[in-house]
C-alpha cells in the first residue's frame, strides 16, 4: 500500500521480496525470538536510487526504486512514516484475523501465482507448479508427479527451469 500510494504496482515474491516489473524494489527479513515471542523486522526499500546507483553492482536479480518507477524524488521521512503506519495496521489485522486477511492480501499480489518454479534449499532442489502459501506460511508446489511439497525457506526462481 505504501508503494501504491505513490502510483507503483508491486507484487510479493515468497518469502520476503517485493517486485515491480520483475525488478526487486524491497525486501523484508523477520526474525522471531522463541524466548520472548517477539519478532524483529528488517525492511529495505529502494526509495531514491537511480540506475547509476545500481551500475557495477553484482545483483542476484535486477533492482529498481521508487524514483526509477515514478521519475520523482520521494521524501524519505514521508515514505518511512507511511510504511510504519501500514506495518502497524497489518500487524493489528494479523492479530485480529489470525492471518486470514493477510493471506488473502498476499494472494492478491502474489508474484509467483500460476508459475513454474524451482526452490533450492540447503539439501535439495524441487521444481513444479507453485500452488500458493499454506495456512502456516509455507510455500507449496506440485511436482510433475502430482506430489505436493511444502517449504519453510528456500531460494525461489522462475527463470531457466529446463
Amino acid at each position: 500500500s505504501t508503494l501504491s500510494m505513490h502510483g507503483i504496482t508491486a507484487m510479493l515474491k515468497w518469502p520476503n521480496d517485493v517486485f515491480v516489473h520483475s525488478r526487486k524494489i524491497a525486501g523484508i527479513l523477520a526474525e522471531c525470538s522463541t524466548n520472548t515471542s517477539r519478532i524483529a523486522l528488517g525492511i529495505g526499500l529502494n526509495i531514491n536510487m537511480t540506475t547509476t546507483d545500481f551500475s557495477g553492482m553484482q545483483l542476484r536479480q535486477p533492482g529498481t526504486s521508487m524514483t526509477m518507477e515514478t521519475g520523482l524524488h520521494h521524501d524519505v521521512d514521508t515514505v518511512c512514516s507511511a510504511l510504519a503506519s501500514e506495518i502497524k495496521t497489518n500487524l493489528t489485522d494479523l492479530k485480529n484475523s489470525e492471518g486470514r486477511s493477510l493471506r488473502q492480501k498476499w494472494k492478491d499480489y502474489d508474484y509467483l501465482a500460476n508459475k513454474e518454479i524451482r526452490i533450492e534449499t540447503s539439501n535439495n532442489s524441487t521444481q513444479g507448479l507453485y500452488s500458493g502459501m499454506d495456512a502456516k506460511g509455507r510455500l507449496t508446489l506440485v511436482d510433475d508427479t502430482d506430489n505436493v511439497h511444502s517449504f519453510w525457506s528456500g531460494d525461489v526462481s522462475t527463470e531457466d527451469l529446463s
